[in-house]
């Protein structure tokens, strides 16, 4: 029986000629992965562009055959139209960047309607900002809280570091490579206690921005099973200098 739902698209790999699979994190199931029947003709075209990073969709499912997990896409749609994240080249590259991101880090992830939520109202938001270049950080962050491996910045003190591998702010350097240093934890806590609409008051460099995007990476790495170097980072890093 065919269902319907609204989600995230993350990620879209070519399967052949006549197929891609989908990989969606949907409101009621999670992150799910379809094989949608790619359109063969001029009409159909306008279908197969719907494919694009973090395009927030409806579409119809069907449960997965026997012995295959992957589900059966169809009737998808456009729920709500970006106007500048396809046509921005840097909001497009941040698109990319956090498809990837997310396509991994929620991978093993079931229902969470607070985690759509929020990633929902961050896509809305990236759409009509102006002032952006923390963006990318404030969602990693956001998305590590909801999955319980983020550190509280409620415990922050001045001076600690944050050990990645306890997922903690410390008060002494711990004994191995995997922390960040007191000044980049400062900035750290700081954005982690703010919100869209203030997080440009965290003052970064350029520097600092590259530095905390890839320590995140490194954290997600530490903290999920086959979380990957993100290919899509040293685009993203040129972006912004």
């Amino acid at each position: 029986m065919w269902q319907k739902e609204v989600g995230i698209l993350l990620s879209v790999t070519k399967h052949n000629d006549k197929t891609s699979i989908v990989n969606i994190f949907s409101r009621e199931q999670g992150y799910t992965s379809f094989i949608y029947y790619l359109a063969r003709n001029s009409k159909g075209a306008a279908k197969n562009a719907l494919l694009q990073p973090l395009t927030r969709v409806e579409y119809e499912s069907k449960g997965a055959r026997q012995g295959s997990n992957i589900q059966h896409l169809s009737q998808i749609r456009n729920r709500a139209p970006f106007k500048t994240i396809p046509f921005d080249p840097v909001k497009r590259t941040i698109a990319m960047y956090l498809s990837e991101f997310l396509t991994y880090a929620l991978k093993n992830e079931e229902m969470n309607m607070p985690l759509f939520n929020t990633i929902d109202n961050y896509t809305e938001w990236l759409d009509s900002a102006e002032n952006y270049s923390n963006f990318h950080l404030l969602l990693m962050i956001e998305v590590g809280k909801h999955l319980g491996i983020m550190p509280d910045s409620s415990l922050y003190k001045s001076g600690y570091f944050l050990d990645m591998k306890e997922g903690e702010y410390v008060e002494r350097e711990p004994g191995h490579t995997d922390f960040i240093n007191q000044q980049l934890s400062y900035k750290l806590a700081l954005l982690s206690a703010t919100h869209l609409n203030t997080m440009q008051n965290t003052p970064l460099t350029h520097q600092e921005r590259v530095i905390l995007l890839r320590m995140l990476n490194n954290f997600y790495r530490i903290h999920i099973p086959l979380f990957p170097v993100l290919k899509s980072i040293d685009i993203l890093e040129e972006i912004f200098r």
